[in-house]
């Protein structure tokens, strides 16, 4: 009976550490000192656990000497891998300061990039329901949008 017992200690002991492990690992990073507190983690390769956290961060604000919105990707130290500045989706209206507040639930679904820079970026999608696209690749990142929109609205 003491074996059983014993065994049984055991086996509840290692779950236990296995799934401290697992929650501890599938936290989002600390967010690196040169970004602001609105900073969003998106996980690269979303499955149910994870051994090693794996994304980027994506920050966004308002510039306002430019008059729109800026954002920059980086990596989880917070070394830069672009930045632009982001324009609204077509028929949509001019921003404001107020508007650029990151949607924290769609963000990330959608990729685009580009081969020659070696990059790919998120779509940022606003809380307003505004879509943002960045300035030196807008013709790309629409052909991206909308062909998303496209293919769910023909499901």
């Amino acid at each position: 009976m003491r074996i059983f017992k014993a065994i049984a200690g055991a086996s509840v002991l290692v779950v236990g550490c296995a799934g401290l492990a697992l929650w501890w690992a599938g936290r989002p990073p600390k967010r690196p000192p040169n970004l602001s507190a609105g900073a969003l983690f998106i996980e690269k390769f979303n499955v149910p656990f994870k051994v090693r956290e794996t994304g980027e961060w994506l920050d966004s604000w308002f510039d306002e000497r430019d008059r729109a919105a800026r954002c920059k990707l980086t990596n989880m130290n917070g070394w830069l891998e672009f930045e632009d500045v982001f324009l609204p989706y077509p028929g949509q209206a001019p921003l404001s300061q107020a508007d650029v507040v990151v949607d924290r639930r769609r963000t990330g679904g959608l990729w685009s990039g580009t081969y020659e820079k070696g990059t790919n970026y998120p779509i940022p999608y606003l809380t307003n329901g505004e879509i943002l696209l960045p300035k030196s690749e807008y013709e790309k990142a629409q052909r991206c949008v909308n062909w998303t929109s496209s293919t769910k609205g023909s499901q």
